[in-house]
């Protein structure tokens, strides 16, 4: 099966056997190239989304094969000197059954990178194309801002973050951003039905027509971030819902003004943020509202420096939902 994937931005496997030791062994062709994050430093945005299309046509290639690669990293798609991409490793690739077609789902192994690993890969949950879609995020992220959604972590933090962190959003503007975090959504369902779409979201970005994708909207975030840190205490959750729904609020009265809705945009995932990252004090396992405003109120005052407006605004915010604990 792996040796019928002919595809000019795939390394050619030219022989699979086990050696005299009982050690299988993969012969691919020599590509003389750089990854993919060292290759792209120095292009436009533009020039790195489209030679990062060059690996979905070769992840697309694979699934129509039924394989996913399940090990999609910078280190694994290298960029030869003439700028063709070259995706390798399919070694711990999955086969997926052709009577399983339609669901495209394989039992996941243990064989993972933690740093671009997949929830599902994670928790030992069936891989399927999604995994590859969310693995091909993650690259795509660092590709465009130098650093993963989650921070350079150990394994053992990159593993948790994978299944419980929120991928903050990039900053590189409204239509990429709901490009790559709906590519990067927890449940596999949620993301992209195909690399297809995916990609035709990045042709459409490079081509400045509308994208397929929606941004969630505040309210079902809100509800998914919930419901992914049950930690948060009924008061932090309280907390929480007045400030995202003031700044909802805030940001509808204006939604005619760019900058107002880029600003209601800040708000929004300030909010997120600041919900994702809430840690509990040593020796209790939930949040309560006032430390989850106290965190909130130190990193308004250093994230939003930039726009004092704005700041001000969400201070004084900050301050009635203190008193209405």
């Amino acid at each position: 099966m792996l040796a019928a994937l002919n595809h000019p931005h795939i390394a050619q496997l030219l022989d699979a056997g086990v050696a005299a030791d009982g050690q299988p062994y993969l012969a691919l062709e020599h590509v003389d190239g750089v990854s993919i994050t060292a290759y792209a430093q120095g292009l436009s945005r533009t020039a790195r989304i489209t030679l990062f299309r060059q690996v979905l046509a070769a992840v697309e290639h694979a699934h129509r094969h039924l394989v996913v690669h399940r090990d999609l990293k910078p280190g694994n798609i290298l960029v030869t000197a003439d700028g063709q991409v070259k995706l390798l490793d399919f070694g711990i690739a999955k086969l997926l059954q052709p009577g399983l077609a339609a669901a495209l789902t394989q039992e996941a192994g243990a064989v993972l990178t933690p740093r671009y690993a997949a929830p599902e890969q994670v928790l030992g949950q069936p891989v399927s194309t999604a995994t590859d879609i969310y693995a091909a995020a993650l690259v795509l992220y660092e590709l465009l801002t130098g650093r993963l959604p989650y921070g350079d972590a150990a394994t053992g933090a990159a593993l948790h973050d994978a299944v419980h962190a929120e991928a903050r959003p990039p900053g590189l503007g409204r239509d990429i951003d709901t490009v790559l975090l709906t590519a990067l959504r927890k449940v596999p369902q949620d993301r992209y039905a195909s690399i297809e779409r995916f990609d035709e979201d990045l042709r459409r970005l490079l081509a400045r027509e509308p994208i397929l994708a929606r941004r969630v909207p505040w309210h079902q975030r809100l509800g998914l971030l919930l419901r992914r840190h049950p930690r948060l205490s009924l008061a932090g959750a309280a907390a929480s819902l007045l400030l995202a729904t003031s700044a909802a609020l805030a940001w509808a009265q204006h939604r005619e003004s760019m900058a107002q809705q880029a600003r209601g945009d800040a708000v929004r995932d300030f909010v997120f943020s600041m919900i994702a990252d809430a840690e509990p004090a040593q020796g209790r396992s939930e949040v309560t509202g006032i430390e989850l405003l106290d965190a909130a109120v130190a990193r308004a005052r250093v994230e939003l420096q930039a726009d004092p407006q704005l700041r001000a605004e969400l201070l004084g915010e900050l301050g009635r939902v203190y008193f209405q604990l």
